[in-house]
């Protein structure tokens, strides 16, 4: 069985990824001001790709590869949150997320990232859980601040790593 969980939240809920949400992921990887600081957006990005890769999500969900979750407002997809990238281990992983503008700015992102750490670290049993963002998007810098998240070290193309660590750990 997996270890996928759903998440009812203040204001919105966190949920598996399905094909009603094509319409709006496909919005979010065509959107120039979410994908910014994500390398810009893609020219490979159709329809069939986004079909695919929800399945792909889907998939990886039901079968503990990684975690991928819906951010659901209002009966809309408004954004994402996921965990992927584990080590060989599976004691480190990395966070990613990525959230419509007009859902930006409403705590709905922190209150998302809170509540994944906490899967994170009691379901998953990490020991550190990383975010990689651009060094000039601020506003994921202090969301990462204000999750608990520490300045780690510069990355490549002109990103910074932050870490998290399980506090159980620390005993």
């Amino acid at each position: 069985m997996s270890l996928f969980r759903e998440f009812p939240c203040e204001g919105f809920q966190l949920r598996n990824v399905d094909l009603k949400d094509q319409e709006a992921f496909y919005a979010i990887k065509i959107n120039e001001e979410v994908q910014k600081y994500l390398g810009g957006v893609s020219k490979d990005i159709t329809e069939t790709v986004v079909q695919n890769k929800i399945l792909k999500l889907k998939d990886d969900n039901e079968n503990d590869i990684n975690y991928f979750w819906v951010i659901e407002k209002n009966g809309q997809m408004a954004g994402s949150i996921c965990v992927w990238g584990f080590n060989r281990d599976r004691t480190e992983a990395e966070l990613g997320y990525e959230l419509l503008p007009a859902a930006q700015g409403r705590g709905i992102m922190t209150k998302a990232v809170k509540e994944i750490i906490t899967f994170s670290f009691q379901v998953l049993h990490l020991h550190q859980l990383y975010a990689y963002t651009h060094k000039e998007n601020d506003s994921s810098l202090r969301l990462l601040k204000r999750c608990g998240f520490h300045y780690l070290l510069d990355a490549a193309d002109d990103n910074v790593v932050y870490v998290i660590k399980n506090p159980i750990d620390k005993i």
